[in-house]
């Protein structure tokens, strides 16, 4: 409408100078729920919208982004509570309250991994235990993604590990609601290899200090004769030497196990 000054001096006219606008409506705010950390985009659509310059959730204010007459995108601020709120949509043509129309979820929380261990080949069944797991939709383990997810409850998951080389990475699940990392949480080994085994002749009687030499044999726990278990004295990456047990005469394979698998040199000793 125009607006219409009168002084003693005269009148002046300005042409449509100020708007009657109705106050806003709204129908629909979508999505209605997001993380705690905020920075979820949120539409709402109703009427009225134009002059929309403040959205509130639970009292605090959103980022107003694009507007219309009929809808007004806004990014969700952080927050320190999970729970539903009242969004407050206002405007110089006045305020509309949708009550617990928008949700804040806790984002997951990681506490525990099992098996901690694995080949590098990948392929392990592993276990992850935490909070506000629901809803996770991929597991990576040092940035390459995990296969055949299960979300068992919202305290533990499953995946199968992918391949990587041999090392200490971080495990990183994320979901709607938000991510959580366990730093430095699952292990690759690689699998053991054995080159040689000197000397490879001994008494029958056993006691023979033998040197097995090859690749991925740090933390063998095991070494067997034909069967039989050897004393373990000491191991390296490239090296484990064990004490022969006793065995009757002939040729027998020696199978050395390690956190990465086994591998068996046959008739080696």
């Amino acid at each position: 409408v125009s607006v219409v000054v009168t002084t003693p001096g005269g009148s002046v006219t300005k042409t449509s100078a100020f708007t009657y606008a109705a106050a806003p409506t709204v129908t629909s705010i979508l999505p209605t729920s997001g993380p705690m950390a905020g920075g979820t985009v949120v539409t709402i659509t109703g009427t009225n919208l134009s002059y929309v310059n403040s959205v509130t959730f639970g009292g605090v204010a959103g980022t107003v982004g694009t507007k219309s007459a009929t809808s007004v995108s806004v990014t969700t601020p952080a927050f320190s509570d999970p729970g539903a709120f009242n969004v407050v949509v206002s405007g110089p043509n006045g305020s509309v309250t949708k009550t617990s129309a928008f949700t804040y979820v806790r984002g997951p929380a990681l506490s525990g991994i099992s098996p901690s261990t694995g080949l590098a080949a990948g392929g392990s069944t592993v276990t992850l235990t935490g909070q506000y797991l629901t809803g996770i939709t991929s597991v990576t383990v040092g940035g390459t993604a995990g296969t055949n997810l299960v979300v068992t409850n919202s305290s533990s998951i499953q995946f199968r590990t992918p391949a990587k080389s041999a090392g200490t990475y971080d495990v990183t699940v994320t979901g709607p609601y938000g991510s959580s990392t366990l730093s430095s949480a699952f292990t690759y080994v690689a699998a053991p290899t054995v080159s040689s085994v000197s000397p490879a002749v001994g008494a029958v009687v056993g006691g023979q200090s033998v040197t097995i030499t090859g690749t991925g044999l740090a933390n063998a726990s095991s070494v067997t004769f034909g069967g039989t278990t050897a004393t373990i004295t000491s191991t390296s990456a490239t090296s484990v030497v064990v004490t022969t047990p006793a065995k009757v005469a002939g040729a027998v394979s020696v199978v050395v196990t390690t956190p990465g698998g086994s591998v068996t040199k046959t008739s080696a000793f």
